[in-house]
């Protein structure tokens, strides 16, 4: 193969592993306490990381690890403590978890997403 086939399929792998997406949620909060209540949050892939937007808070997660089943987010604090949010792609669900030293009840959130793909991909 010439160099420029060779770079063509370079920017072609690349391209498809930057896809980005938004993911719509919403979770009931029956697993904290507030059976009432539900929240809607975005997650928004911003280069190689996403946003989590709720009318509440905007929180930046790394993304730990991508594979074709699921994406896993995380967040961490100047204290001892991680946000775990899990994007499942096969059923479009996630779950989040808060674990820190400083806080002994961890309980999940579980919700359902909507997948928009970005217009540009």
């Amino acid at each position: 193969m010439n160099k420029a086939i060779l770079q063509i399929l370079f920017l072609l792998s690349i391209s498809n592993y930057l896809h980005a997406e938004t993911w719509d949620c919403i979770s009931s909060l029956e697993n904290i306490g507030m059976p009432e209540n539900y929240v809607m949050s975005k997650f928004v892939r911003v280069g190689d990381t996403y946003m989590k937007q709720s009318k509440e808070i905007n929180k930046n997660f790394d993304i730990s690890q991508e594979t074709n089943e699921f994406i896993l987010l995380t967040q961490t604090y100047d204290y001892p403590g991680i946000l775990v949010s899990i994007l499942n792609k096969n059923d479009e669900t996630y779950q989040e978890n808060y674990i820190s030293l400083n806080y002994s009840e961890h309980k999940t959130v579980k919700g359902f997403c909507m997948i928009i793909p970005d217009e540009k991909t």
